[in-house]
């Protein structure tokens, strides 16, 4: 048998971090998840989120919570042959720009906050 569930953890500064657990034969692994926290060196939140581009979509791992989001073309990088995407979205009336670094082994974004 296999379930997975997805948590927020929000605090009063507009933090978000995920709990996600899986399950599996009764045995249960926990991870971190997505997450947009505030950088306290540069006062902007920043993060990890997952691409859901079929949809024009970011969210979280499992899909529980998504945002509409558009998504840049896919481009060559000069570094280790790999290819990358740009993704643009606003979350809770802030507006964030990221990058997928691995475009063809991975749907996650490293994305922060701009103005």
């Amino acid at each position: 048998m296999f379930e997975a569930k997805s948590e927020f953890v929000r605090d009063s500064n507009n933090q978000c971090i995920e709990t996600s657990t899986i399950t599996i034969d009764g045995k249960s692994f926990t991870s971190g998840g997505s997450f947009i926290a505030k950088n306290i060196q540069t006062n902007k939140y920043e993060g990890i989120v997952y691409g859901y581009q079929k949809e024009g979509k970011v969210g979280t791992w499992d899909g529980s919570v998504k945002v509409e989001a558009y998504f840049g073309q896919v481009f060559d990088s000069n570094w280790i042959n790999n290819r990358r995407q740009y993704v643009w979205f606003t979350w809770r009336n802030m507006k964030f720009v990221g990058i997928n670094y691995a475009y063809d082994w991975q749907d996650t974004f490293s994305v922060r906050q701009i103005k």
